[in-house]
C-alpha cells in the first residue's frame, strides 16, 4: 500500500505495525539493474565507458528494447542532461538508433550551457531545480521515465567530499524525481588510480552521502585492455542480489547482437554466439547451445554443444569463465571483451 504523493505531503510518518502491508520491495526499471523512483550511481575511472553505457541504457528504455538481455520494464522520454561532450552523446544515440532501424526517437538532449539556462545546478538552495521542473512542464516532454545527469560534478555547488554540499545536491535531484515520479541514472568520476577490483572501494571519490542516497552503486572497470566495461552492483537493497556482469565495447555489442536488422553480412557462428553472450552474460554451456538453436535467427537450429564449445574459445580473452555456485564442475560464461 504505497502512499501517493498527496498522502505523502500531510502525512507524519509513522507505520503501526497492525498487519497493513505499507512497503513495497524496489521496483524495477530495467530488471535488475536500475531501480525505479531513485536514482542509480554509476562510477567509475575516466575514459572506462560510463556515457556509453548510459547511451545504451537511453536507447533501451526509449526503445523498450532489452538492456543486455535485462528486460525493461517501463520505456517512454529520456531526458539527457550533458555537461559535457554532448556532441559524443549525440553520435553514440544516433549510431545505436541507425543500428536498430528505430523511428520514434523519444530522447531528448538538454545542455544548459546552450540555453538561457546557462547552469545546471541540484543543490536545493541554488534554484535551478525550479527553473528545470517549469520548463518541462511548460514543453511537450511527457511520459519521462528517466534522466540521464551526465555528470555529477557539473550539477553540483561546492566540493563532492564535502557532505554539507552532497546532502543538498541529493535532496535537489529528488525533488525533481518526485516531481515527474522519474528515475534518474547519475555519472561520477573515480580515481585514476582504480586497482580495477570490482569489490574494493578504494578508487571512489567523493562524500558517503552520495552512496547512502542512492537506490543503487554500480562501478564501470576497465577490463581487456580497455576494450570492455565490467558493471557490478555494490551496494543497494535493490541490488544486493545482482551479480551478473555487463560486456561491451562501444557499439560492438550491438552490432552484433541484431543481426536481423540491417545486417547484409550474416554472422559466423562465433559472431553469433558473442551476441547470445551479450543478452545473457552468465550462462551454462548447456544453456547457451539451447539458445543459439532456438533463436528466430539461428542458421544452425541443431547445433551441438562441441560446437559451441569451440565458438566460445574462438572469442578467446572475451569470455571470462566463473564457477558454478550450485554446481562446482559447470562454468558460467560471460561476453567482457
Amino acid at each position: 500500500m504505497a502512499l501517493t504523493r498527496d498522502e505523502r505531503a500531510s502525512f507524519n510518518g509513522f507505520f503501526p505495525l497492525d498487519g497493513t502491508e505499507y512497503f513495497e520491495p524496489p521496483q524495477p526499471l530495467v530488471e535488475g539493474v536500475i531501480p525505479k523512483g531513485e536514482f542509480t550511481l554509476l562510477t567509475g575511472a575516466p575514459k572506462v565507458g560510463k556515457s556509453t553505457f548510459a547511451a545504451h541504457l537511453s536507447y533501451s528504455v526509449a526503445t523498450g528494447e532489452p538492456f543486455f538481455g535485462k528486460e525493461v520494464r517501463e520505456h517512454g522520454t529520456v531526458l539527457y542532461i550533458a555537461m559535457e561532450r554532448a556532441y559524443q552523446t549525440q553520435a553514440r544515440i544516433n549510431k545505436l538508433f541507425e543500428l536498430g532501424e528505430q523511428r520514434h526517437r523519444n530522447i531528448i538532449l538538454f545542455k544548459p550551457q546552450e540555453s538561457d539556462l546557462k547552469t545546471l545546478f541540484f543543490n536545493d538552495d541554488e534554484g535551478d531545480v525550479d527553473g528545470l521542473i517549469e520548463r518541462i512542464d511548460e514543453s511537450d516532454i511527457r511520459d519521462l521515465k528517466l534522466v540521464v545527469v551526465d555528470s555529477l560534478e557539473n550539477t553540483l555547488v561546492g566540493s563532492d567530499s564535502d557532505s554539507k554540499d552532497a546532502g543538498p545536491w541529493c535532496n535537489g535531484l529528488q525533488r525533481f524525481l518526485d516531481h515527474f515520479e522519474t528515475t534518474a541514472l547519475v555519472l561520477h568520476h573515480e580515481t585514476k588510480a582504480s586497482d580495477g577490483n570490482a569489490n574494493s572501494d578504494v578508487a571512489y571519490r567523493g562524500s558517503s552521502v552520495f552512496l547512502a542516497r542512492s537506490g543503487q552503486w554500480l562501478r564501470a572497470i576497465s577490463r581487456s585492455g580497455g576494450r570492455g566495461v565490467l558493471l557490478k552492483a555494490q551496494r543497494g537493497n535493490f541490488g544486493s542480489d545482482w551479480n551478473a556482469s555487463v560486456g561491451f565495447n562501444d557499439f560492438g555489442l550491438y552490432e552484433q547482437s541484431m543481426p536481423h536488422l540491417g545486417k547484409d553480412k550474416k554472422p559466423t557462428l562465433a559472431e553469433f554466439v558473442q551476441a547470445r553472450l551479450a543478452e545473457h552474460p552468465m550462462v551454462t554451456n548447456a544453456r547457451l547451445t539451447d539458445i543459439v538453436g532456438r533463436h528466430p535467427d539461428s542458421q544452425w537450429p541443431n547445433v551441438k554443444a562441441a560446437e559451441i564449445s569451440g565458438a566460445v574459445k574462438a572469442l578467446g580473452d572475451g569470455v571470462a569463465k566463473h564457477a558454478n555456485p550450485t554446481d562446482g564442475r559447470s562454468k558460467l560464461l560471460e561476453w567482457v571483451g
